[in-house]
C-alpha cells in the first residue's frame, strides 16, 4: 500500500495535492497489493443483459451463499441475562449541608 504524509502541497487555486511517500512489501504478495483488493471466494460473471434486466447475479449469489451458511451453522441465541450481576455504580453519599 502506498502511504501519504503531510505536508500537503497547496496550489494557487487553494486546492491541495499529496505525494506518495511510503510503500509496503508483504511476503507472498511483494509490492503488488496496491489497488488490487481481495480476490473473490466465488467468481460470478454477470451476463451482458443482467443490468438492463435489473438482475444482480453477484448479490443473488452472495445472499444465497450467506443463507446456506446460516442454515448449516445457525446463529447462537443470546444468553439469559436475568441473573447477571448489576454493574451500576453505588449511590453517591449525601452532600454535606451548605453553610
Amino acid at each position: 500500500m502506498i502511504g501519504i504524509d503531510v505536508p500537503f502541497h497547496q496550489l494557487v487555486d487553494g486546492s491541495e495535492i499529496t505525494v506518495p511517500r511510503y510503500a509496503t512489501w508483504l511476503d507472498g504478495y511483494g509490492w503488488g497489493v496496491e489497488n488490487h483488493g481481495v480476490d473473490p471466494d466465488v467468481e460470478v460473471v454477470p451476463a451482458p443483459g443482467d443490468l438492463a434486466d435489473g438482475l444482480d447475479r453477484q448479490l443473488e449469489t452472495g445472499v444465497r451463499l450467506a443463507l446456506q451458511a446460516l442454515a448449516a451453522r445457525p446463529a447462537v441465541s443470546p444468553p439469559d441475562i436475568s441473573g447477571r450481576p448489576s454493574m451500576r455504580r453505588p449511590p453517591l453519599p449525601p452532600r454535606p449541608a451548605a453553610g
